[in-house]
């Protein structure tokens, strides 16, 4: 864990389509997206993005897509991500291609996918799921050489969907050290599996012109969408909420004085 991903670390590389399975069910699925790849393509490389710490602690420079949970500490109440805001266009391109990896999804691992699917459907409101998905966020990382590290925060027992668009670019390996391979994810190769439950890393990221880059799209379903109201009574809440503490805060003075 948070150990820097070595090409030296496991043993075999697979660098042609592949479905995985342990104990007669799927884990993962690797393959090549046929579709055209441009818009989504560019629309990535138009966002900026923003460096920042990760909840486990590994340093990114990304975004977030799709919908956000409360966050105590900075803004206690379920919202669309910046994004949507910052890159109105993108944003949506982005999202839409959550279709294209549902569909994937529950061609390859159909178990899998309907559990995900009730799940999704039965705990989480329509308006904080991206449309046509069953998906409710995503992370767009930008040449990010990710530490050996767990997923947190996703509904159990699901897999999260990843797009990788590169261009002169060495290295950038998957490295699974559970199963002692890593995935060769050149560009517009995807990966599906339950990176909360699978140990991984991405190997170091080399940059062999001015223009190279690596981008990795992951889709994914947060349990904690599932505690959000409704709009109308989530911002009624938020008031509310604010009102109480203001309150209190104010009491507080007071009795300093």
């Amino acid at each position: 864990m948070k150990k820097s991903a070595l090409e030296t670390d496991t043993f075999e590389i697979i660098t042609e389509p592949t479905v995985f399975h342990l104990d007669g069910k799927v884990v993962m699925i690797y393959g090549k997206y046929e579709g055209d790849l441009s818009a989504i393509r560019q629309a990535c490389k138009s966002i900026k993005y923003q460096k920042s710490d990760r909840t486990s602690g590994l340093k990114t420079e990304s975004r977030i897509f799709g919908f956000r949970p409360r966050r105590v500490m900075r803004g206690d109440f379920c919202s669309a991500t910046s994004l949507s805001l910052d890159h109105p266009n993108e944003h949506k391109l982005i999202c839409d291609f959550g279709v294209q990896f549902t569909q994937l999804y529950s061609l390859w691992a159909p178990e899998v996918y309907k559990h995900h699917e009730d799940l999704v459907l039965q705990e989480v409101r329509e308006e904080w799921r991206i449309p046509k998905t069953v998906f409710t966020s995503g992370i767009i990382n930008q040449n990010n050489s990710l530490k050996y590290h767990l997923d947190s925060g996703n509904f159990r027992d699901c897999m999260s969907c990843m797009l990788v668009l590169r261009k002169d670019i060495g290295g950038g390996m998957l490295s699974l050290p559970e199963f002692d391979l890593r995935l060769d994810l050149q560009d517009g190769h995807y990966l599906i599996f339950d990176g909360q439950k699978h140990l991984h890393g991405v190997t170091q990221i080399i940059r062999k012109t001015q223009f190279a880059y690596r981008y990795s799209i992951v889709f994914y379903a947060l349990q904690q969408m599932c505690n959000c109201l409704p709009i109308h009574e989530e911002v009624q809440r938020i008031r509310t909420v604010k009102k109480a503490r203001e309150e209190k805060r104010l009491q507080t003075e007071r009795d300093d004085l």
